[in-house]
This record gives C-alpha cells, structure tokens and sequence, in this order.
C-alpha cells in the first residue's frame, strides 16, 4: 500500500503584505482584535516579513523526501494557517494514489491543543475528500530516545552551558488549561526536562513557560518570568534557556524568548543566551525519519 507522510505545521506569512491576510484565516472571519494586529506587525518586521520557520521546514520536508525515496514513501507539508493548506495537501495526496497516511504536527509534546487544533480538522478533511485512505496521527514525539539525545547535543556544544555562573532554564510554549486538561502536557514537558538535563549532566536547572496569551485566564505556569525571580538573588550573572518545547526556529522564540524576556533579563543586569533549535540538523531528521519509519511498519499505520 502507498503511503503518504504529512509533517503539519501552524504556517507563517511570506511578506508583510501577507500579515492582514494570515491574521484574518486565524480568526476565521471574526474581527481581528487590535492587540494581535499589533504585536504581529511588530513580530513580522523584525524578520522582514518573512518567519524562519517558513524555510527550515521546507528544507526538513526536503531532506526527508531525498532519505525516502528509495522506499516510495510521499513526504508533504501542510499548513494549518498558510500556504500549503492542509486540505489542498490532502487532496493532492488522494489524488496520487496513496492508500494511508501517517500526520506528525511538528510540536514535541503531547497536547489536547494538537488534537484540537490539528488532528481533529484533519480527520473531518480526509472524511470528506478522501474517506478511503487509511489516516493515523503522531501526536508528541517525546517518548524516543533521539528527542533526549538530539537535545542534548544542541546544550552540549552551547557556550558557558557548563559554568556555575549561568542559569539554566527549559521552557515551553503555555497552552490555556481551562477547556482541555493539559496535564498530560505539562507532565511530558517536566519529564523530558529532567531526563535531558540528567543525560547533558546538568544539576541545576528551572522549567517554565514562554508564549502565555496576553488575554485569558488559567495558562500553565509557571512563565518565565515568574521562574525570574528566583534567580535574581541566586548570584548567578546570566541566563541560558533551553526551548525544548519547540523544534525550528520561529517568532515565538525569537521575540516571545529572546526579545522580550532576553530583554527583560538584559535590563536586570544580567546576560541571556539560548540553546539553538533542532531546525534541519541531522538529529531532528533522524527523529523524523525513525518515527516515520515505525508509522509505516506498522505502529501506527
């Protein structure tokens, strides 16, 4: 049986003539509130329009293709907010034959948010336009010891992640907990924390939270910010945070992380530095490589 690979991501714009529009799908025809007009344009001009995510997911979707080819596996990307939409993807996998597909939203940990948000309009898509093929969904890739090992590559080669003098903090996007238990979430995210920091020989380390709405109650904590205050009397002179609830470089680390809150601790008196994501490096696509390949032998497909 053929089978298609589908890595889903949330999308970003390609210009900052695109921001109205992508901002516009993501209400879905409601008003867009002011605030998120704000901050998105604010966002978007720092990297001219265009997110890095756009390119590094590409280049992994690329560079899975070439790793498959000889095993006539389809990888494609779909996008829940841009271009490639999820249901144009869809459909252009139905129309190339393809009897299953295994979906992997590309976000580390497992989350009510991803069923919501991703494998349930997934499922309504393939119901409707292509009721046939045979649909599984990868929801977390935490549990694989290359998610452990490829972490802890990324904080061993990071400057200064060996001195006494710098605090390290793992951290993760907030997700509201209000609707959905995120227990399950939040348990994945503190456990991946401990068995890396253990693995990367790290004893002393602080988790919190990145990417809290502004508007809205009941968000996992604690933030960032709150974990903060505890260092600022430790005697510690800089900051390193360590983004293992991400997997490529994107705005929310890039002004959530490193904008506001490394200027946050900058304006305290102490200095910020971060572990790198996994991007495109080889130890995310062997991550992707190994779980598709168990999908297509028959874990989850």
């Amino acid at each position: 049986m053929k089978a298609a690979v589908m890595l889903m991501a949330y999308g970003s714009p390609t210009s900052m003539n695109d921001v109205g529009d992508y901002l516009k799908g993501i209400y879905e025809g409601r008003p867009v509130p002011e605030h998120a007009v704000k901050e998105n344009t604010e966002k978007y001009a720092m990297v001219n329009g265009i997110s890095p995510s756009n390119g590094i997911i590409e280049s992994v979707t690329d560079k899975l293709r070439k790793r498959f080819r000889q095993d006539e596996v389809g990888v494609f990307l779909g996008n829940k907010h841009w271009k490639p939409w999820i249901s144009d993807v869809v459909e252009t996998i139905a129309s190339e034959g393809y009897e299953r597909m295994l979906a992997i939203p590309l976000f580390p940990f497992p989350s009510h948010n991803v069923v919501e948000s991703y494998a349930r309009p997934l499922n309504e898509i393939v119901e409707k336009v292509a009721p046939d093929i045979r649909l599984s969904i990868v929801n977390g890739l935490d549990s694989s010891g290359a998610f452990r090992r490829m972490w802890v590559h990324l904080i061993r080669e990071t400057e200064g992640i060996d001195s006494g003098e710098n605090q390290i903090i793992f951290t993760a996007h907030s997700l509201p907990n209000s609707v959905n238990d995120e227990s399950g979430y939040e348990t994945a995210f503190r456990n991946a924390a401990e068995r890396i920091s253990r693995e990367a020989g790290i004893d002393d380390y602080l988790w919190g939270y990145q990417s809290r709405g502004k508007y809205g109650k009941n968000w996992l904590e604690p933030s960032v910010y709150d974990t903060f205050a505890s260092i600022a009397s430790s005697g510690k002179r800089g900051v390193i945070t360590v983004p293992i609830g991400f997997l490529y470089t994107h705005l929310e680390v890039l002004y959530d992380l490193d904008y506001e809150f490394g200027g946050f601790v900058r304006r305290s008196g102490m200095v910020y530095s971060r572990v790198q994501l996994p991007d495109d490096r080889p130890q995310y696509i062997d991550l992707l490589y190994d779980t598709i390949s168990k999908g297509i032998n028959g874990n989850f497909l």
